[in-house]
């Protein structure tokens, strides 16, 4: 029987280790990325056309060079990443606990390769983008801008 007509799924529709989804819609497409906390690679991404049958492209933080975990205690790392799509570009948010705070990637396709905005996190103060105190969780579009909200400060833009 077609997804469509189907009434009830089986859980999980993603098995294993997923914590703090963040869903993305591309015209008929969706992807997800969760946490990946102090794992290497970083940030699973899954696509699906239905959202019950998924299949994992990938991971956003692929190369050591965008996420040195060296010394990051069990339950630290990346922490509840954010996808949206605005213009042809990705843009994930997330947070390095223990290691650097607030980062952006941007990619033109959701496998990749990603480019981390404002510079490598060991090369240069991620506090020139973010507020490394403050929660970043959330993009959002309007008019054509791409904006980060953050707590205890005003959005800023990309």
């Amino acid at each position: 029987m077609p997804v469509s007509r189907r009434r009830t799924f089986r859980n999980p529709i993603l098995p294993g280790f997923y914590p703090d989804p963040s869903l993305c819609r591309v015209g008929g497409d969706f992807y997800l990325v969760s946490s990946s906390f102090e794992y290497f690679p970083g940030v699973p991404i899954f696509h699906s056309r239905d959202l019950v049958h998924w299949r994992q492209l990938g991971h956003v933080l692929s190369r050591r060079s965008q996420l040195d975990l060296t010394g990051v205690a069990s339950s630290g790392g990346i922490y509840a990443p954010t996808l949206r799509h605005h213009r042809g570009r990705f843009f994930l948010v997330t947070t390095h606990v223990g290691g650097g705070g607030n980062f952006l990637v941007t990619a033109r396709r959701p496998e990749g390769p990603g480019r981390i905005r404002c510079g490598s996190m060991r090369a240069v103060s991620i506090r020139r983008c973010f507020s490394t105190a403050a929660a970043c969780t959330t993009l959002a579009t309007e008019e054509g801008r791409t904006s980060i909200i953050r707590s205890l400060s005003r959005p800023s833009s990309i």
